[in-house]
């Protein structure tokens, strides 16, 4: 199906997951309210261009939104979580899998959305982006993360930009295992519960103009086993200085212009 729309619902106590949209073209769920046993949105199947925006997931016993199945070129954004992973061991406020976009000019975009977790157990991450290449994660605010704020794994070309993170249980942002050209920026991390920014086996990474806020017992921003990497004027306050920029097992990696407080 091609341009449908799904709007303004309640959808209170879902069995399963809320709404649910398969095999579908560009299709709108817009200023919905749900509560949801399974996933609070779950788009799958190839569904192209589905633009998730304004809803509100009051709980979800899985992820808040679940985007997955090559569903790529889509869109979330504007969107409030306020409980995700209820039930679930190890599921998402927002999860992407092999669902990016396709290219620089058509990427699947992840902004302006408030995610609320309640700091108390790991696996939960606020938003992880999974085998998904070309994915903005853009203005999200973050606040208290059951695991990692922004959690990226094997993807390339992924750009996390002017999100804040607050008090996420495991670390701020982490790009792990091949996230080629990943770039973390204009970013603000504070008492994050481990590393802020981390980039693990990336090369070719850039991190510029974050902000991290942290403790005299974390790592600021970390870099290990990821080459040619540029760390370039971020602010960090409250680390040891030792633990405030680290590069470990990296080569060819540009650093400067930092600030360190």
């Amino acid at each position: 199906s091609a341009n449908n729309s799904v709007n303004s619902n309640s959808v209170q106590s879902a069995g399963k997951d809320g709404i649910w949209v398969s095999k579908a073209t560009g299709t709108t769920v817009d200023g919905n309210t749900i509560s949801a046993a399974g996933d609070g949105i779950d788009i799958n199947s190839a569904s192209l261009g589905t633009v998730v925006k304004n809803n509100v997931i009051e709980s979800a016993g899985e992820c808040g939104i679940w985007l997955t199945g090559k569903s790529t070129g889509c869109s979330i954004s504007g969107n409030t979580i306020q409980k995700y992973s209820v039930t679930a061991k190890k599921k998402n406020a927002i999860g992407v899998y092999q669902s990016g976009g396709t290219n620089s000019k058509n990427t699947a975009k992840i902004e302006k959305n408030v995610i609320t977790g309640t700091r108390k157990t790991t696996g939960k991450d606020a938003v992880r982006i999974s085998k998904s290449d070309y994915v903005n994660i853009t203005g999200n605010t973050i606040t208290s993360a059951d695991g990692y704020g922004i959690y990226l794994y094997q993807c390339k070309n992924n750009m996390v930009s002017s999100n804040k993170i607050t008090k996420s249980k495991k670390g701020g942002i982490y790009a792990t295992t091949s996230c080629t050209k990943v770039k973390i920026q204009k970013n603000t991390v504070k008492s994050a519960g481990d590393t802020s920014i981390m980039v693990y086996k990336s090369p070719s990474a850039t991190v510029s103009n974050n902000t991290v806020t942290t403790s005299k017992t974390k790592k600021g921003i970390y870099i290990s086993n990821s080459n040619k990497t540029t760390i370039k004027s971020n602010k960090v306050t409250g680390a040891k200085k030792k633990n405030a920029i680290c590069l470990l097992k990296s080569t060819g990696c540009k650093k400067g212009g930092n600030t360190i407080k």
